[in-house]
């Protein structure tokens, strides 16, 4: 009886616990579960929205062009809401996508994840991630940043930091390719380093050049042409969490 009533006690005990903290958890796509009293989310699946700047996806993003640069459609079985970045066949066209500009600081915990394919790795220059600009083909200012850059002599992932200026930028052992990827972007709760993932496996860190906590900083997707080869940059979602102790 004694085991029974113990039992009861813990049972209800986690019912009680699940119901009061319900409304604000939820299992994203990462796996992570989340409260919301606690963090900030930011999630954009492009289902919602045209393909016109400031209107695009459910969020609003902005979008830019150089030398006749595309956005569209291109959803595949299993993946909703494909958003294609495409650059023109002139050297240094470029297509790219931002939110959030002003709206990051980044002060520690903070997780960002990108699905995203190339349609070729030998051609292009490719950036995912935080930075405070998105429509040029410098480094941002500041930011984390995962690239691929065929002027570089090398199609291996690049990983990159910058503060006010200054930058970190590290080639890994990594081989870039035309595949859907999920890339990661994580800063420790000390911001003493950055990781970086690829499909859930880690292939640089960062211990240098870690944005400030009073640089503000965005979300970046974006693709630009390094001869006369037209590129493709296809982002299917981007997730953005934050914890926030102080709420």
């Amino acid at each position: 009886m004694m085991k029974k009533t113990g039992f009861a006690l813990v049972a209800i005990a986690l019912i009680g616990v699940s119901f009061s903290d319900g409304p604000y958890r939820f299992n994203p796509i990462n796996g992570d579960f989340i409260n919301l009293r606690k963090q900030v989310i930011f999630f954009d699946d492009f289902i919602g929205g045209t393909n016109s700047t400031g209107d695009i996806g459910e969020n609003g993003w902005s979008w830019t062009q150089l030398n006749g640069g595309g956005i569209f459609n291109l959803p595949e079985v299993g993946r909703p809401g494909v958003k294609a970045l495409r650059t023109n066949t002139t050297d240094s066209a470029r297509s790219a996508i931002s939110i959030l500009q002003s709206a990051i600081l980044i002060n520690g915990d903070d997780e960002l994840v990108i699905s995203a394919k190339l349609s070729s790795q030998n051609t292009c220059i490719m950036r995912l991630g935080f930075g405070d600009s998105y429509n040029a083909s410098t480094f941002p200012t500041d930011g984390l940043w995962f690239e691929v850059n065929a002027d570089s002599g090398s199609t291996n992932y690049y990983i990159g930091a910058s503060s006010g200026g200054v930058k970190t930028f590290s080639l890994t052992s990594k081989a870039a390719d035309n595949q859907w990827h999920e890339y990661k972007i994580k800063v420790a709760s000390d911001k003493s380093r950055a990781e970086f993932y690829i499909d859930r496996v880690l292939i640089g860190t960062i211990t240098t050049n870690i944005p400030g906590s009073s640089a503000y900083t965005g979300i970046m997707c974006y693709i630009e042409t390094t001869d006369v080869n037209s590129n493709d940059l296809y982002i299917d979602y981007v997730f953005y969490k934050v914890t926030n102790l102080a709420r």
